[in-house]
């Protein structure tokens, strides 16, 4: 699979991976975000749009049959830090830890 072009700051990425462990994100969509319960973050093609504002639209109001609403518990920068994460996979900047900071990469 083809590596995406990342253009986003790499340690946002980092704690946007964070949060998305600590908000339990990957209960739904995989530990990698690969898909489970909810769908994959890391592929190309998606029903509501890959841009940045329909990622945090996404985030913040949520979508049916699924997505519960985030707007009420993050802040707008939280989310915002959540789309570069989602914006950073699949490229070279990627974080790779799987839990926690413990052992991630600089």
């Amino acid at each position: 699979v083809a590596l995406r072009q990342f253009d986003g700051n790499p340690s946002v990425a980092r704690a946007g991976r964070e949060l998305f462990l600590k908000k339990n994100c990957y209960g739904c969509h995989g530990g990698l975000a690969g898909g489970g319960m909810g769908p994959s973050l890391r592929d190309t093609t998606w029903k509501y749009g890959g841009t940045d504002e329909a990622i945090y639209k996404t985030i913040h109001d949520g979508r049916p049959f699924g997505m519960p609403t985030w707007g009420n518990t993050l802040t707008p920068d939280q989310i915002r830090t959540l789309v570069v994460y989602i914006k950073s996979l699949r490229t070279t900047a990627e974080p790779k830890f799987f839990f926690g900071t413990a052992g991630a990469d600089p």
